[in-house]
């Protein structure tokens, strides 16, 4: 051997890490022309109907031992990559690549120096953009403090000044708690570590109405916003006319509707398999969806889906400008 086992070849020098991000570039195209995913590559300049949500955020972060200059140029990076990205129409079945949009991100092409994360260690490099992590929760809990640094490797207070967002995974399904839990966790996120992302999850066992709760348990609050970890799972549900649009993505189907509005509510059958739409006349209120899909190798999932429907959508965009 060359060099010792227990090292990577890209770790030895920068001149095997240079091989290495070109080697591992080369089989990204050669994965992109040899497999079957299309990508997506319309660009509109108007606007479409509807707005499921928005979202705007502080760009430059201060603190101790933070370079304000690099956060300067991160801001001038961020502004020349989403030139690329602005306008583009993703369509029913193709795959948005961050990197087919944006391209290389060099001096030639006005990005600047940012904060970069190499050979694990913080430094300035070109086209450095935002750099953020998702974190367990329990480092948000006192009692497990100690628990998430132990297990997981992660401190939030270490992580604070590294990084531009913190996403605490802050989501009820996997911890078995309620949505106080949730607001708990917020306020100490948003009151410790400002500009915190909450991280909500939207696989089983979280269901519509659960989602919903957590979402509004923390409106007005001081977090910088909200994000879905959906792991490719949710009946994602939107707004057109005056209908409702139903898009699956289980692997299975939905098999039964139940429709929510005021004093009304409609249990419905239908067929909604994966990667297909739904259209449903009117607006709901609350939309649930029930049916069966393959969960692994050998096991299947029957029971309710995560519907992430406009009512949602309408909190979670409350939330965001409530803590803008």
């Amino acid at each position: 051997m060359l060099w010792k086992k227990d090292v990577l070849f890209c770790d030895i020098s920068p001149t095997t890490y240079a091989i290495s991000e070109k080697k591992e570039i080369l089989k990204r195209h050669i994965k992109n022309l040899t497999g079957k995913e299309k990508f997506c590559h319309e660009y509109r300049t108007d606007k479409l109907p509807n707005l499921l949500s928005n979202y705007s955020s502080g760009l430059i972060k201060t603190g101790k031992g933070i370079d304000i200059r690099l956060q300067e140029n991160k801001a001038e990076n961020i502004a020349i990559a989403s030139a690329s990205m602005n306008g583009m129409v993703i369509h029913p079945g193709e795959t948005f690549s961050f990197w087919k949009a944006v391209g290389k991100t060099t001096k030639r092409r006005g990005y600047k120096d940012g904060r970069v994360i190499e050979n694990n260690r913080l430094k300035p490099g070109i086209g450095g953009i935002e750099l953020s992590i998702a974190m367990m929760p329990e480092g948000l809990f006192m009692p497990w403090h100690d628990v998430a640094a132990l297990h997981y490797g992660q401190s939030y207070e270490d992580y604070y000044p590294l990084f531009d967002h913190l996403y605490p995974m802050i989501y009820t399904g996997a911890y078995n708690k309620d949505s106080g839990w949730v607001a708990e966790l917020s306020e100490n996120a948003s009151a410790c570590f400002p500009g915190s992302v909450i991280g909500f999850e939207c696989t089983e066992p979280m269901t519509s109405v659960r989602l919903r709760g957590d979402i509004a348990a923390i409106r007005g609050g001081n977090h910088a916003g909200i994000s879905f970890f959906r792991y490719g799972r949710m009946v994602l549900a939107v707004r057109d006319g005056q209908d409702t649009l139903l898009y699956n993505t289980y692997p299975g189907s939905a098999t039964r509707l139940i429709l929510s509005r005021e004093n009304t509510e409609i249990e419905k059958d239908c067929e909604l398999e994966e990667a297909s739409w739904l259209r449903v006349p009117g607006h709901w209120d609350l939309i649930r969806a029930f049916g069966r899909y393959k969960n692994g190798s050998e096991h299947y999932f029957d029971g309710e889906l995560c519907v992430l429907d406009a009512e949602s959508a309408r909190l979670r965009t409350e939330a965001i400008q409530g803590a803008s």
